[in-house]
């Protein structure tokens, strides 16, 4: 499990991937958590490398929409 820095998000408090089982546990500012299953695992692999070279995403919110609510 792989948790992505999200201090900058506005719209999630805590987003924890993992790239073994291709789901994404989502915590949103404004609910509890939603469990996302069958996420594509290259895009978590991306997020997670991406997020440890820079320090973060530029938008987890624009991840989360991209690859999370448009399958």
């Amino acid at each position: 499990m792989f948790q992505l820095n999200t201090e900058y998000s506005e719209a999630a408090c805590e987003v924890t991937l993992n790239p073994f089982r291709g789901t994404a546990k989502v915590w949103y500012w404004s609910g509890g958590p939603y469990t996302y299953k069958r996420v594509s695992r290259r895009a978590i692999a991306k997020a997670i490398v991406t997020d440890v070279v820079t320090g973060g995403l530029p938008s987890v919110g624009g991840w989360i929409h991209t690859n999370l609510h448009k399958r």
